[in-house]
């Protein structure tokens, strides 16, 4: 599974590790998502979201997709 947002399409961002005597080092920052069951176009469908986007869906703003559940489904 690739640690992307099928939503807005987050996934992790590169940059530098920057030291006091600026060596720099790679580095990359994972994105914070979530699964949760969504019901799109009538049917449930499990998708792998960011909270920035799951906070939206708690909340209405994203009109063609709603919530299945209102928790996070854990990953058994």
């Amino acid at each position: 599974m690739s640690r992307k947002c099928d939503i807005s399409g987050k996934s992790k961002q590169k940059g530098h590790n920057v030291s006091h005597a600026q060596n720099k080092t790679n580095r990359h920052w994972k994105p914070n998502l979530r699964k949760v069951k969504v019901l799109v176009a009538g049917v449930a469908k499990t998708l792998t979201v960011s909270m920035s986007v799951y906070k939206k869906l708690k909340k209405g703003e994203i009109k063609d997709v709603k919530l299945n559940y209102s928790r996070p489904v854990a990953k058994n």
